[in-house]
């Protein structure tokens, strides 16, 4: 929708609530002095460029076009079987995960990956190759884009500018495209990423720590679009990481300064708290424990597992349920990371999310003009 007078209207309202009906929105409404196209009326962040620092790092995962997915049970059967080549199917079985499994329970899945192989390179892994043949071959031949035709055994789209960024790398960072909260995880060298996900060829906790900041959390929300029944914010290599002003450009941070190890620092401990609240396991009650204080506990969610299968978490310990209930552990984990970002920015640490945006729209603007 697109509205405009001539001139004459000097009064301004905005709400920037994303989640008020049409019926109340106007009651919560403020006078502004200008109204943004993205209809913010502070820091303009549509005006923020593209930084060729920020370039080669995040990378939406390769498309599919075709079930090459398949179950651990399935990959660990390939993994057994022997090749005319001598070569592993390893080679071209690797792990997969899409957004769900990030934010809700990871289901340990696999993926058929030739890369940009030539077939009769690809066909010497027999089991794989037959079962693209047969599953996903009759569906490429009627595709009408005459590449996907031509190379059915690969996938849709190989992901070979992340397969290049990641090399000599131990580890990547991945994020779900749609969230309803901005949550990053790290992720196994050889994970092949859905194309929901974006994953960052970089291994190091001070990265991981920058973005998964306060500071950062405001700049992708402010330059995310938004997407689906739950109005979630859509995150983009292009428009919320390419544009972010770090403290120093990426690669060029002073790896021995105490500002960047205390984000590195602040950031393992997060994880490492994290994980263990993910993957704990119920104990048994101590002596004397009766079924109602048993009850009450699970009732309030201090001791409510779900059903643990032996090797698996509990139902109910996802990412999303421990970021919508934010125990005070989670909240005073992120606020001393938060703390130390701050400081690598050489900033107070009391600024207002607006007061955030201005800064780094005006570091995204400095940095673009070097």
């Amino acid at each position: 929708m697109i509205g405009f007078d001539n001139g004459n209207e000097k009064s301004r309202y905005l709400n920037e609530s994303k989640d008020d009906l049409p019926a109340v929105a106007l009651f919560n409404a403020k006078l502004v002095s200008s109204i943004n196209t993205n209809l913010t009326y502070q820091a303009d962040t549509t005006l923020a460029e593209r930084l060729a620092e920020n370039a080669n790092i995040c990378f939406q995962g390769p498309v599919k076009v075709g079930s090459f997915d398949i179950d651990k049970t399935f990959a660990q059967k390939m993994f057994q079987v022997s090749n005319p080549n001598g070569k592993s199917n390893a080679d071209v079985v690797k792990p997969w995960m899409n957004a769900s499994d990030i934010t809700g329970q990871p289901r340990n899945m696999w993926i058929i990956d030739f890369g940009e192989m030539e077939m009769n390179e690809a066909a010497y892994y027999e089991m794989p190759f037959e079962y693209v043949k047969k599953h996903i071959k009759p569906l490429r031949d009627k595709n009408n884009d005459r590449q996907r035709r031509t190379y059915w055994w690969r996938l849709g789209r190989s992901g070979s500018d992340l397969k290049n960024a990641k090399k000599g790398k131990g580890k990547i960072i991945v994020t779900p495209r749609v969230a309803k909260h901005r949550v990053f995880i790290w992720a196994d060298i050889e994970l092949v990423p859905d194309s929901r996900l974006f994953a960052f060829a970089r291994d190091d906790d001070y990265f991981f720590g920058i973005l998964h900041s306060r500071i950062h959390q405001g700049w992708s929300l402010a330059t995310s679009s938004r997407h689906g029944v739950g109005n979630d914010p859509t995150y983009n290599n292009t428009t919320c990481f390419e544009t972010f002003p770090f403290p120093w450009a990426p690669g060029a941070e002073p790896k021995d300064d105490p500002r960047v190890q205390a984000i590195a620092q602040a950031a393992k401990e997060l994880v490492e708290q994290r994980d263990r609240w993910l993957n704990a396991t119920p104990t048994p009650p101590p002596p004397n424990t009766t079924m109602d204080t048993l009850n009450a506990d699970s009732a309030s969610g201090s001791s409510d597992l779900g059903e643990v299968p032996a090797g698996q978490r509990g139902s109910k310990r996802t990412l999303t349920n421990l970021y919508n209930a934010r125990p005070t552990w989670l909240d005073l984990a992120h606020k001393r990371l938060d703390q130390a970002v701050f400081a690598a920015y050489g900033w107070k640490p009391d600024l207002s999310d607006d007061e955030i945006l201005e800064k780094l729209l005006a570091l995204n603007m400095e940095r673009a003009k070097q």
